[in-house]
């Protein structure tokens, strides 16, 4: 069959042959003077390779190839060194090539001219930090929502239930009359006693800057971050004053000393505590309170308490210091002492201290809220240096609300719902 060479079909394709063709020849030319040049350094290190008189050993390679010279790179380079040293080839086995080692090892991380300039450090994106301490008092306390700068809270004033003439009153003097059949019934005791605690709020405010560059460039979202850190300070903050804070333009904390219901029973061995410390305490607390009262200690003071004992006679026995229920003796504090739960807290003084052990009933100590942790951003305040505040801030106040301890309708026993072991 004739082909049609006057058709466009047909020249296409002879137009796509021939510069095939064209590019063939070019490849070819390439891959020709490669060729060359690789034949020429080729025969350059051969030629050198026999005036070092460099030692060839055979290596196997594959069952098809048994043998091929094989070329180190160390005996290569101590080649070099001999020669240019005048080493003669008789003495290279056994020589000692000085500084040798360092030559070969020249590159490291050590450095930046030796290599470390082309490492590069790896970035972790989390940051590590310390868990803080969770708030304690804020769980148990009685929380009041404060509409307005100031609440007064209304209470009855309970300072004795003991009455010299009925024997016995209750809510500041309220007392019942006994009377036989058909006597006169009118006679009345004492009527309840009010009072008020008053809460003021106080700001409690935390303000950091930060550079914008720095918002835009961190490899972890920063504004987040912050903000946790922020309210984490402020919870700590908060915490610690509800426990010690001396009611001077803050809270004023349970343990203070300037809270008047507060009874501080008598150390019975100097910077230590015993069992007998911690019972002094249990039995100062109101009866009504001992199934709400939680125990506080410092970590230093937890090492006496785990140590607590009974002396019977020449024996005796440890105190039991229970697990949470549900818990195992595996599983860590906090744990129970005589039937309450013992928290374990860095803010609270440390052992041999007035403080390191209590015994507190939270539900006698009101915290005012006024306004919740808010956190508020700005680009203007310092808009010349090109810097974001962040103001995180609460209105708060808090204080024991008993305010007298209580003694007991014994006439004997002075009762209270904060106890803390004296110095």
């Amino acid at each position: 069959m004739a082909i049609d060479t006057t058709k466009p079909e047909y020249k296409e394709l002879k137009d796509a042959l021939e510069k095939d063709l064209a590019l063939k020849d070019k490849i070819d030319k390439e891959m020709g003077v490669y060729r060359e040049e690789h034949l020429a350094v080729q025969k350059m290190v051969d030629e050198q390779k026999a005036a070092m008189k460099v030692r060839v050993a055979p290596v196997a390679d594959s069952p098809k190839d048994t043998f091929k010279k094989a070329w180190d790179s160390g005996e290569y380079i101590k080649g070099l060194w001999s020669a240019e040293h005048n080493i003669p080839a008789s003495k290279q086995g056994s020589f000692r090539y000085p500084n040798m080692e360092t030559t070969m090892k020249a590159l490291g991380e050590s450095q930046g001219s030796t290599g470390a300039f082309i490492l590069f450090t790896e970035f972790y994106p989390e940051l590590q930090k310390l868990i803080i301490e969770k708030q304690i008092v804020r769980k148990y306390a009685k929380i009041i929502p404060m509409n307005q700068e100031s609440i007064r809270v209304p209470r009855i004033y309970d300072n004795t239930h003991y009455n010299a003439t009925y024997g016995v009153q209750v809510h500041g003097g309220m007392t019942v009359n006994v009377a036989a059949e058909a006597s006169d019934r009118s006679a009345t005791g004492g009527d309840p006693v009010f009072a008020d605690a008053m809460l003021i709020a106080k700001v409690y405010a935390e303000m950091h800057k930060v550079s914008n560059e720095l918002l835009m460039d961190s490899p972890m979202a920063l504004a987040p971050l912050l903000q946790t850190l922020l309210f984490e300070s402020l919870g700590f903050r908060e915490d610690y004053d509800c426990l010690l804070g001396n009611g001077v333009n803050k809270i004023l904390g349970v343990l203070n000393s300037a809270n008047a219901a507060l009874i501080s029973t008598t150390r019975t061995q100097t910077s230590h505590l015993t069992f007998d410390d911690a019972l002094n305490q249990y039995t100062s607390m109101l009866p009504s309170s001992l199934n709400s009262a939680i125990w506080i200690c410092s970590p230093s003071a937890f090492r006496d308490v785990m140590k607590f004992s009974v002396v019977v006679g020449l024996g005796g026995s440890t105190v039991m210091i229970g697990n949470y229920p549900g818990q195992t003796g595996v599983q860590a504090p906090p744990a129970y002492l005589l039937g309450r739960p013992i928290f374990i807290s860095e803010k609270v003084p440390a052992l041999g201290t007035a403080g390191d052990l209590s015994f507190v009933d939270y539900n006698y100590f009101l915290l005012g809220d006024r306004m919740q942790p808010t956190l508020t951003t700005s680009d203007q305040r310092y808009f010349e240096t090109y810097q974001t505040a962040f103001l995180l801030s609460e209105r708060i106040d808090g204080q024991p609300w008993l305010s007298t301890t209580l003694t007991a309708a014994n006439n004997s026993d002075t009762l209270s719902a904060y106890v803390v072991t004296a110095a």
